[in-house]
C-alpha cells in the first residue's frame, strides 16, 4: 500500500504541474487553486515523512486548519472556474437550437458578409485572454448582431480592429491583433485572415473572419484556416469549432499551401 500511495501520489504531482505549467499565462486564477492543492500534498507529504512521531492532535489541528484554508480562501476561485465553463458549454448547446449568444453572433456575420463590412472576432474558449483584453477598448455589453454590426461598421473608431467575446459578452473591440509569420499561406490572403491565423497559433481561441472583398465567412483555429464556409452551414461549423472538433484533414476550406490556395477560390488580399 505505501508504494501505491507514492506511486499515485507522484502522478498527482505530475499531472497538477503540467497543468499549472499550461494555464499559468492564461489563467492564474485557476493555476493559484491547483498550486493550493500542490501546497497541502507539499506539507501532508512533510507530515508523514518528519511527524511521525508528533501527536496526532497537533496533525489533525494542521489538517483542520489547511481544510479550513481550502473551504474559505478558494471557493470563490472554483465557482468562477466552474461556473464559466458551465455558460460556455449553456451557450454552446444553444447554438444547436438557434438561440442565444452565439446565435447573434452568425446573424451579425451574416448581415456583414451581405454588406461587404470586415470583421475580426476572437471568441475566447479554455484560456483567458486577458492580455488582449487589455489591448483593446473596452465594451463589457451583451453580444447582439446589432452590436457587432454597429463596431464594424467604418467610419467608426473600432472597426479596424478585433473584437473579443467571453461567454454571452462582448468585453473589447478595437483590437490589433499580430500576423501569422508562417509561409504556408500565401501572400495575397488578406490582412484581417492572417491575424487571425496570427492569434490562433498562440492561444486556443476561435477566431471568426468577414472578407471586406467577398464577404466570405471563415474561421482560424490553433493555426488552420478555414476559408469561405458557406453561409448556411456556419452555425454547424462554429458549433465544432466552439467544441475543438473542426477537422484537420486537408479539404476545400483549408488553406495549407500556395497549391491549394490557388485551386481553392482566393481571397481578394483586402486589408484591414
Amino acid at each position: 500500500m505505501p508504494y501505491i500511495s507514492s506511486v499515485l501520489g507522484a502522478i498527482l504531482l505530475i499531472i497538477l504541474s503540467v497543468r499549472i505549467a499550461r494555464i499559468w499565462r492564461s489563467e492564474r486564477h485557476e493555476a493559484f487553486v491547483y498550486i493550493a492543492f500542490l501546497l497541502l500534498y507539499a506539507v501532508m507529504t512533510y507530515q508523514r515523512i518528519r511527524w511521525q512521531d508528533a501527536p496526532q492532535d497537533v496533525i489533525w489541528t494542521v489538517r483542520i486548519f489547511l481544510g479550513a484554508g481550502i473551504l474559505f480562501f478558494f471557493p470563490g476561485l472554483m465557482a468562477e472556474i466552474f461556473s464559466r465553463r458551465w455558460r460556455r458549454h449553456k451557450n454552446i448547446e444553444a447554438l444547436k437550437k438557434q438561440k442565444g449568444p452565439f446565435a447573434e453572433l452568425i446573424k451579425g456575420c451574416r448581415a456583414l458578409s451581405q454588406a461587404r463590412m470586415g470583421a475580426l472576432i476572437l471568441i475566447e474558449r479554455k484560456s483567458r485572454l486577458h492580455e488582449w483584453f487589455e489591448k483593446g477598448s473596452p465594451v463589457d455589453a451583451l453580444l447582439t448582431s446589432d452590436l457587432l454590426q454597429s463596431i464594424f461598421t467604418p467610419p467608426g473608431d473600432l472597426h479596424d480592429g478585433a473584437v473579443l467575446v467571453q461567454d454571452d459578452r462582448i468585453v473589447a473591440a478595437g483590437i490589433i491583433v499580430p500576423l501569422t509569420k508562417s509561409s504556408i499561406f500565401p501572400k495575397s490572403l488578406g490582412t484581417r485572415h492572417r491575424a487571425a491565423v496570427g492569434l490562433s497559433e498562440v492561444c486556443d481561441a476561435l477566431c471568426v473572419i468577414v472578407s471586406e472583398e467577398t464577404g466570405a465567412l471563415s474561421i482560424a483555429d490553433r493555426g488552420f484556416l478555414y476559408y469561405s464556409i458557406p453561409a448556411n452551414s456556419f452555425a454547424s461549423w462554429l458549433y465544432r469549432g466552439m467544441k475543438f472538433k473542426l477537422p484537420r484533414d486537408q479539404d476545400q476550406f483549408l488553406i495549407v499551401s500556395e497549391k491549394d490556395h490557388s485551386e481553392a477560390s482566393a481571397p481578394g488580399g483586402a486589408g484591414w
